[in-house]
């Protein structure tokens, strides 16, 4: 029985006294602390429900989660549960108001190969979510391996980390599991961890059998759905980024009636989520022309007239800049800005930079207006960017909040680890 309150795409078995939940390996039950949640607080919060475990599982043990929705009904099931395995639950019998309860799950190979590596993770996913042959998902998120996975519709898209480039024999494996789920696959071989390639050598891109140079895409994460095209040659991702889809929908919910900046929009992930969700303006900004022709179609596809809302090509802090010398404000500022860039007239390094760039936002922000910002800095923890972002900033004037969890299957909210970090920043007064 699916829960009313959570997004249709995710699986959860849910009664009027408890939930059960496929948890993957790896992830923590409950929260460390308050910036770092476990899969518990997190269902709490997309559940809107207060859970209790009826037995404890480790970190590392994967499999069905049995969560109490009372105090009563956790003591009541307690009583059933006590030799359980460590590594998979597979399967829950028990009784519960002289009603019996049957659950199940399927068991992973453990297999250090590579196609039961993405045997196992594809089992996984599908454990978690209603998986759409065009949908959009993480597939292989922890690094231990030194290969990341996402799927695109139609592709598996693979970041490999690991020095040497993929074999002959290792590229037909992954090629093969592709093709066992009707998929093709492309591996980006990400030399020095990402660091100093510019993305563009196609020698680092290995594509599998029948793979598309151009395909379309949908995210699907009730209320939001969209479409996106991705691209084979265009650099280290295709063109979405999996890991900002929580803040897309968040997007999505809240641009109603709003004037929205979208800054360093990339292919306007955010802009079409916002357009989607019925803004009354969308802005988008980026220093790269292509990106914003690419933006553009993804417009379309989703049956939005890009010529209702604006897009120019510029660098940042300069449009904000002549943004604010004409009193331009927005209502929604969407802002996910690299680490380091470099355009034809500027450099831009966050660790120097953000200061400014949250300045000239907040300049330009509404009072009672939101951004939403986000990086992908590794030299800094959440606390870290919140402290540059704010140098700036009147202590009195802003709120911090925190932003949507990650999905399932990307990572728990973690503020001391997370590669991705961000938060909302409300604006009380100028």
């Amino acid at each position: 029985m699916q829960h009313l309150d959570i997004s249709a795409s995710i699986k959860i078995d849910s009664t009027p006294h408890f939930v059960v939940f496929s948890k993957p390996a790896g992830m923590r039950t409950k929260k460390l602390s308050e910036k770092q949640l476990g899969v518990i607080e997190v269902l709490q919060k997309k559940l809107n429900l207060a859970l209790l475990p009826v037995y404890e599982m480790a970190s590392e043990t994967s499999g069905l989660l049995l969560l109490a929705k009372t105090a009563d009904a956790a003591k009541k099931l307690k009583e059933q549960f006590k030799d359980l395995p460590t590594t998979h639950i597979s399967e829950l019998n028990f009784n519960f108001e002289n009603l019996d309860y049957h659950f199940k799950s399927e068991t992973p190979s453990g297999s250090v190969e590579l196609s039961g590596l993405f045997q196992d993770a594809w089992q996984s996913l599908n454990s978690i979510y209603y998986v759409g042959d065009n949908d959009c998902y993480r597939l292989i998120h922890n690094l231990k391996s030194e290969i990341q996975a996402d799927i695109y519709g139609e592709v598996i898209w693979i970041y490999w980390y690991r020095e040497a480039a993929p074999t002959e024999a290792q590229q037909k494996e992954i090629s093969d599991f592709a093709s066992s789920i009707k998929k093709s696959s492309c591996i980006r071989h990400m030399v020095n961890r990402g660091y100093g390639v510019g993305g563009q050598e196609t020698e680092k891109l290995f594509s599998g059998v029948n793979a598309p140079t151009e395909w379309v895409a949908q995210e699907n994460n009730p209320p939001y759905q969209a479409k996106y095209k991705l691209k084979q040659n265009s650099g280290f991702s295709p063109g979405l980024f999996l890991d900002q889809r929580e803040n897309r929908s968040w997007v999505y919910q809240n641009s109603a009636n709003k004037k929205v900046l979208n800054l360093f929009s990339y292919t306007s992930g955010f802009s079409v989520a916002a357009a989607l969700g019925q803004a009354s303006q969308v802005t988008t900004v980026d220093a790269s022309p292509s990106f914003l022709e690419w933006s553009k179609e993804n417009f379309k596809l989703n049956s939005l007239n890009p010529d209702l809302h604006e897009f120019f090509g510029q660098d940042t802090l300069l449009f904000l800049g002549g943004s604010l010398k004409r009193n331009r404000k927005w209502d929604l500022v969407i802002c996910d800005p690299p680490s380091f860039g470099r355009t034809k007239t500027t450099v831009w390094k966050i660790e120097k930079d953000l200061p400014e760039l949250a300045s000239a936002m907040w300049k330009c922000l509404n009072v009672g207006g939101i951004i939403v910002f986000t990086c992908n800095y590794e030299k800094w923890n959440l606390d870290e960017v919140i402290k540059s972002y704010t140098l700036k900033l009147k202590k009195e004037a802003y709120k911090i909040e925190a932003l949507p969890a990650q999905g399932f299957d990307i990572e728990l909210p973690d503020a001391l680890v997370n590669l991705t970090k961000g938060f909302i920043i409300r604006k009380l007064k100028n």
